[in-house]
Formats: C-alpha cells, structure tokens, sequence
C-alpha cells in the first residue's frame, strides 16, 4: 500500500536474539521519517531494543515464540521438539492481533518473521529472507519439505513479503529464490539500522567479536570468543549482544574488553575501526556488514543450517555492493 503522512502502522519483530529487532527498527526509522503513526509490539529483547531505538513511539506487548537451541549440532531436533509450542503461540498471536486491531485500527501490520500477526482488516506485510528454509544437512529431507510447505501456507495469509535482500541471488542466495507460488514477494534492499547512524568515535581496534543469537549458543559462543581473542596481541573488543541495559557490563578479560551491548552509533564506531572481525553469520549481523562494506570470519551457529549455508556462500564470494 502507499503510506502517507498520518498513516497508523503496527510493527512487531520475532524475540530471537537481536537481530530481528535491529532490522525492523530499520524499517520503523524509515516509516518515522514518512509520517507514519507507528506503534510497537512485541517481547523480550527485541522490543526492548526497539523501545530504546524509538522511546517516543508506542509500544504494546505481544509475547513472541523464543526458542531455545540445544548445546550440540542437532538443532533440527531441538527445534523440532518445540513445533507444538509454536503452533500455539502462533495461535495465540492471531487473537491478540485481532485484538490490537480492534483497539488501534491500523491501517498496516508489518510483522518480521511472525507467522500469526496478521489480520484480513488491513494490508499485512511479513519481513523474512527465508522462502525456502533449510532446517539442517542431517535432517531427512521429507521433514524439510514439510517444514517448507507449512510455512508457505502460513505466509500466504499475508499481503506481501518482504525480502531484504538486493537482488535475487544476493545475500540469501537460494533462500528467497523466486519460484515461490501464491506469494507476492518484494525485494527491499539491505536493511541495517547501521546505515543512517553517525558513527562513535572508538579508536583504532584490531580484533573484533560480536555474539549473537539465543541460548544457550550465544554465551557459548561469548566464550569461546574471549578465550580465543586472550591469545592474539593489540586492542581486542568483544561486544556480547546481551541486549539493551547492558550498556554499562563492560569488564576486561585476559586483555580484551568485553561489552554487554553496543547501541547503533558505537557498534558502528566498533565495526568501521576494526581491523579484523569475527561473527556469526547471522542474517541481520550479515547485513550490517554490508551496509559498511565490510568482511568478517564467518562462524556458523552449530548446527543452525541457515547460517551454515551462508557462511558457506560467502566465503571469498565478490558480490559485495
């Protein structure tokens, strides 16, 4: 739809790690500059970080489905075992959104990877790079085709699907290739809150690390992370992604300093000073990346199988933009 000065737009991110509310407040500066009455919704973390980004909005809760990854590589499994809760939430989300529209008459839901916020009243938008999910290398294949096939169903309740992504074949590769029938697909670019953010001056850094993700993998990875930057000389800094409020846990460890949270201006000070950085290769965390021009070593979350694809993808790849 053509949104115009005044129109009222409800927009809620998936509460799975950070980076689904980085990327929607994205979305959210974008649809402040035009005009827009906007309000929050969400949980966790995630509406946290958009309630900092944006404490002049409205915000509202609507408990989001966090899963939990297990220790090991057999994520599919994990994730499997909490299909049950998902269905639920995603239930329960389809009569609290009925209710937000009832109370705010919206006139736009935009929904960043959550499957039940949608409702016929008004134009419904899901945010998603994923298209055609990947569950894990090890899961039989006749269960991922089932998982695809549950999802599209369930994405062809909205309006349109938004793609971040440049083109296809960018960033996502085969994730959002086209070929996805009864979906009305729409490429958007890269997204990143990092984009329009003036940078914080840092000073010169020679490793980086950010953590990202849930738990119990992301302060696994916080770990593993310190204990390999102890051993590597010059400035080290490793920002743990453990969200808003964590600005002041800032300690010094073994030589490196290690941050709780870094909001916009020095994460992007932190990303544009380091000489050498190391990540996840998780989506959001990707495209901030892009944003700045930047490379990383890419570490795949165990087991995760999108990130073990991208990760796998971008390695030497030239299509930077």
């Amino acid at each position: 739809m053509n949104l115009t000065r005044g129109s009222r737009v409800l927009v809620t991110a998936l509460d799975w790690g950070l980076g689904h509310g980085t990327r929607t407040s994205a979305i959210v500066g974008t649809l402040k500059r035009r005009g827009c009455m906007i309000t929050l919704a969400g949980s966790g973390r995630s509406l946290e970080l958009l309630r900092h980004d944006h404490p002049e909005l409205a915000s509202v809760e609507l408990k989001s489905f966090s899963p939990r990854l297990s220790r090991g590589r057999t994520q599919w499994v994990a994730i499997g075992m909490q299909v049950p809760a998902f269905l639920w939430r995603t239930w329960c989300e389809r009569r609290e959104t009925a209710a937000l529209v009832d109370a705010l008459r919206p006139d736009l839901i935009i929904s960043d990877n959550r499957y039940g916020v949608w409702d016929r009243r008004c134009a419904s938008v899901m945010i998603t790079h994923q298209l055609r999910p990947r569950v894990s290398r090890h899961c039989p294949r006749w269960i991922e085709g089932i998982v695809a096939y549950a999802l599209r169903q369930m994405m062809k309740r909205f309006d349109g699907i938004l793609v971040p992504d440049w083109r296809i074949g960018g960033l996502s590769g085969d994730l959002s290739a086209e070929g996805s029938e009864g979906l009305r697909v729409h490429k958007i670019g890269i997204v990143s809150r990092l984009s329009d953010t003036e940078a914080e001056v840092v000073g010169d850094v020679e490793w980086l690390g950010l953590v990202s993700g849930p738990e119990p993998q992301r302060g696994m990875f916080e770990k593993e992370l310190i204990g390999r930057l102890e051993k590597e000389t010059g400035r080290r800094v490793v920002v743990c992604g453990r969200g808003v409020g964590q600005e002041g846990d800032r300690r010094t460890e073994g030589g490196v300093e290690v941050i709780g949270h870094a909001d916009g201006p020095r994460l992007k000070g932190l990303i544009l000073s380091a000489r050498k950085i190391i990540c996840r290769s998780g989506y959001s965390t990707i495209m901030d990346l892009a944003a700045l021009g930047r490379r990383a070593e890419l570490i795949p979350t165990p087991g995760q199988a999108e990130q073990e694809y991208i990760a796998e993808r971008l390695k030497g790849w030239d299509g930077w933009e």
